[in-house]
């Protein structure tokens, strides 16, 4: 008996041994960093000529990161430390990460840095950079203004980041940065830039100048063995919210502010079970570019490599061991949860967010017609150059734009509150639906009649609601000047459309309206989504990652199902003229076969067929959706679908069908079983020469 139960013992002391695999379960531990308020802001920036301010979205990032990990990927409360604000100095963010990341973990362990605030660039410290700076993030005591050197402003590095992470060897590492580096908010093709945009209270760029009181002598402010960026290790995942050129913005969405990247980043992570690292960037390019319209390029880091295609948050472990149970991984949390670590607030509570105006509660109605049209059409995209222009709709003559914001810099004199933002009270999706919301700000130098009378003119569509805080589509700015107005209309992220000056407030109107009939149409579309498609389908124009182009210049669509399918391809122009571009007079059959690229025109068309960017110069949406089964436009207000098509060979629809066409498509994808996907690109052309 004596010997049976030392012989158990001993198989027990073995076992281990012999499933290498159970002897270590892996941990994963995260350090999460959030910053809204820092010890030295606001100040006024003479380089920007700006007032830089504090954040609104980083602790509601650092929140919504920190409960995702714990409900969805296995991380405890207790593996996760979070700073935020006053906790996050730069002597607090190296501790942790030395004490939390590097002694507190092990091989195979997963490792998780989350940094989300304020960014800057420096003079580059060792030679590494092509363009001479240093990216760096700001932690809470960052000294903008006044130190002597790199050292007194308490930044870190990105330099300094490499060595940290070299320390974590045989880990599974992601480190994911929502901060900027650059100053300026531009629109740029190839580099060079086309259009200045404004900013809006719906945004705010997480970029803090540094202006050292002296000059700064590369390699005297830290020691000589910080590294070169290229001795990161290769098999770590590093995803960064933009370019080192480029400005990262927070912007305002539904549930207050959040910063764009960390957002789309939750929001992929929610919606799609099992994503890879590379899936999961590519979802939040997509939201980031075509969902927000924003200028910033996110970057992941390596570009290639096995690690890309690794499932998110998993351990090394759990990949080995994948065919467990998920209530069986040896890191998933125990049943007696602890209690969740309370994320620190310190500093004083956020501003009271004022609630938006109420929504009316009746029902869409479509534009009824068009403003007067004058002039001769010119060719646009969605618009075969060499063909005559279809009898309706006619365009409105172009007027003459720039693409450059003509709002001047603020002033010292006007001091911080000049750029607050207001924050957004929660919406339902039918309210946020229904209307194109438009605030329209009083005139600069005008009678307050005035900016009365066009809102009194805009209040009469149907389709437009008027807002005077929170949540808006467009808005509407401008001043008086030698008796005219001279009025420009913005997106929520600052892109600006320009009116010719005019002192008649109805052609003014007049003007303004093929814009809200753009709005209008593009809103509902973006309600057809479907969140978890069953099958991919993608679109794209000439280029994968462009979005701007000139004025004058041709564009291939692009499109690709996984499935066959019966496909669609709409373009909507900056006017809110609504082509069917797919099917057209070469290709009156939509049916395609799946797993094959497709595009349009193509060389069976030759030059019959060719879109070109034609004035007015402005932004546009082009949306696929497939189906497994025929969706019939013309039992959805389109008659004769198919059989006419416009002399171009494709198809204009008439503006009294056009939304619609959209509120049927909507209506019968969501009522029948269809198995559909569908996918939204936004592009823009700028006038040659804009700046």
């Amino acid at each position: 008996m004596k010997k049976t139960f030392l012989s158990l013992m001993l198989f027990l002391l073995v076992l281990p041994f012999l499933y290498p695999s159970c002897s270590h379960a892996a941990t994963k531990k995260a350090l999460l960093v959030g910053i809204n308020h820092y010890k030295n802001l606001p100040f006024y920036s003479h380089r920007l000529k700006r007032w830089i301010t504090n954040l609104q979205g980083s602790i509601n990032d650092v929140r919504i990161m920190r409960e995702l990990l714990i409900s969805r990927y296995g991380f405890r409360a207790e593996d996760i430390k979070v700073l935020t604000n006053e906790e996050a100095t730069r002597e607090s963010i190296l501790h942790y990460f030395e004490s939390r990341l590097v002694r507190g973990t092990r091989e195979e362990d997963l490792v998780f840095f989350y940094f989300s605030g304020h960014g800057t660039q420096i003079p580059d410290q060792n030679g590494d950079e092509e363009d001479g700076m240093d990216e760096t993030l700001c932690p809470y005591d960052l000294v903008p203004v006044g130190a002597a050197n790199l050292k007194e402003t308490r930044a870190i590095i990105d330099d300094e980041l490499g060595v940290m992470f070299r320390k974590v060897k045989a880990r599974d590492v992601v480190v994911i940065v929502d901060a900027c580096h650059s100053g300026s908010m531009t629109r740029s093709i190839g580099g060079i830039p086309v259009s200045q945009l404004e900013e809006t209270p719906a945004y705010y760029p997480k970029y803090i100048p540094v202006e050292l009181a002296e000059s700064l002598v590369r390699g005297k402010s830290f020691s000589s063995d910080i590294p070169r960026q290229n001795d990161i290790p290769t098999d770590q995942i590093f995803i960064s919210s933009s370019r080192e050129n480029q400005l990262s913005l927070e912007i305002a969405l539904d549930e207050g502010f959040r910063g764009a990247m960390s957002s789309a980043l939750v929001e992929g992570m929610t919606r799609r079970r099992d994503v890879t690292y590379l899936e999961l960037y590519e979802y939040a390019r997509k939201v980031i570019k075509d969902r927000h319209r924003l200028e910033q390029d996110p970057q992941i880091e390596p570009e290639k490599g096995k690690i890309l295609e690794t499932r998110i948050f998993a351990a090394t472990s759990e990949i080995v061991l994948t065919i467990r149970p998920e209530s069986q991984k040896p890191d998933a949390p125990s049943v007696k949860k602890p209690s969740p670590e309370p994320i620190p607030q310190k500093t004083k509570p956020e501003a009271q967010r004022p609630p938006v105006v109420a929504q009316s509660t009746q029902p869409p109605q479509a534009p009824t017609s068009s403003p007067a049209k004058t002039g001769v059409q010119k060719p646009q995209t969605g618009k075969p150059t060499a063909s005559p222009p279809p009898a309706t709709p006619e365009k409105l003559k172009p007027s003459p734009q720039t693409g450059s914001s003509q709002q001047g810099p603020q002033t010292a004199a006007q001091g911080p509150a000049t750029t607050e933002k207001p924050s957004v009270a929660p919406q339902s999706p039918s309210e946020v639906k229904k209307r194109v919301l438009l605030r329209i700000e009083p005139l600069q130098g005008a009678n307050s009649d005035l900016t009365k009378e066009l809102e009194d003119r805009i209040r009469r569509l149907d389709y437009v609601e008027l807002v005077h805080a929170g949540y808006f589509d467009r808005l509407i700015r401008g001043e008086a000047r030698e008796g005219e107005l001279h009025v420009r209309l913005l997106n929520r992220i600052g892109d600006v459309e320009i009116f010719q000056p005019t002192s008649n407030i109805g052609k003014l109107t007049n003007l303004i309206i093929p814009r809200l009939e753009y709005a209008y149409i593009v809103k509902q579309l973006a309600h057809i989504s479907n969140p978890e498609p069953p099958f991919r389908v993608k679109v794209w124009v000439t280029d994968d990652k462009r979005r701007d182009f000139r004025i004058g210049e041709k564009v291939v669509f692009y499109f690709y199902s996984e499935k066959d399918c019966y496909l669609h391809l709409f373009n909507v122009d900056s006017q809110g003229n609504f082509h069917i571009i797919f099917p057209n007079r070469f290709y009156r059959d939509n049916s395609v076969n799946g797993g094959v690229k497709r595009k349009i025109p193509d060389e069976s068309m030759g030059k019959k067929f060719e879109f070109e960017f034609g004035e007015p110069a402005g932004e546009e949406t082009v949306k696929v959706i497939a189906t497994l089964e025929p969706l019939r436009l013309d039992e959805l207000g389109i008659q004769g679908f198919k059989q006419t098509f416009d002399p171009s060979g494709e198809m204009t629809v008439p503006s009294g069908v056009r939304a619609i066409l959209v509120k049927k498509i909507e209506e019968t994808l969501a009522s029948q079983e269809f198995i559909w996907s569908e996918d939204t690109v936004v592009i823009r052309s700028h006038r040659a020469g804009a700046r």
